[in-house]
């Protein structure tokens, strides 16, 4: 039995370094977590921005296209007025 108590005390270190790599690895484990949700937020805060400039974007692009469209309208007018008069001389 002795020998048994003996051998016991002769991996007491080597216990000591298991049980010590197993806590760093579980921390390690536990560190590269929070990093990875940190960086996840971070990325995702970073694309609500984006897309909220780019919203803004489109919508001044939007406005942009609607101001010209509008005033394409009223030059179409103004030359189909111009015809119809051109028109009329023509036919007198």
């Amino acid at each position: 039995m002795e020998e048994v108590f003996k051998e016991a005390a002769k991996q007491v270190p080597s216990l000591c370094v298991l049980v010590f790599v197993v806590i760093k690895f579980l921390s390690f484990i536990r560190d590269t977590e929070n990093t990875r949700n940190v960086a996840l937020m971070a990325v995702n805060e970073a694309s609500q921005k984006f897309c909220e400039r780019i919203s803004m974007a489109t919508e001044k692009v939007v406005d942009r296209n609607s101001t010209l469209l509008e005033k394409n309208i009223e030059v179409f007018g103004r030359i189909e007025v111009v015809l119809g008069d051109i028109d009329e001389n023509v036919k007198r």
